[in-house]
């Protein structure tokens, strides 16, 4: 099956690209939070070094069209973890919060956050693509 999957693979550089993009994810958050490290307020730095990682993968071009942009935005932090987002609060007052938040925005119009659960446990260390509602 190994050996199917691997040949696959090879095949398909988009589906290559994107165990390339999981992996590369998760080496940033690894070498730049440690093992059990919180990410709380290290999104600028983590959302650079994913960058540079990702710039120095040829094989990610299918992904990222040779434009990756580190985006300086916010973040929608929900009162209830989960439960109401931004988009369903209506005019009766707010819901949440929006946070200052980094991620790295691919060309091919994706997220790669390797920082998100900082903002809560229902939000995944390793997103991506990373839904952009949030």
């Amino acid at each position: 099956i190994r050996a199917e999957v691997a040949h696959g693979l090879q095949k398909d550089p988009e589906v290559l690209a994107q165990v390339w993009v999981l992996g590369v994810l998760q080496h940033v958050r690894t070498n730049v939070l440690g093992g059990g490290a919180s990410s709380k307020a290290m999104c600028a730095v983590s959302a650079k070094e994913l960058q540079k990682q990702i710039r120095a993968m040829s094989g990610l071009r299918v992904l990222d069209r040779g434009q990756q942009h580190l985006v300086d935005g916010s973040f929608f932090v929900p009162n209830v973890c989960g439960t109401i987002a931004a988009w369903d609060c209506g005019s009766s007052g707010c819901c949440g919060r929006w946070e200052p938040h980094s991620f790295l925005l691919l060309g091919d119009g994706n997220i790669a956050d390797v920082t998100a659960d900082q903002f809560g446990s229902c939000f995944p260390q390793l997103w991506w693509p990373a839904d952009a509602r949030w």
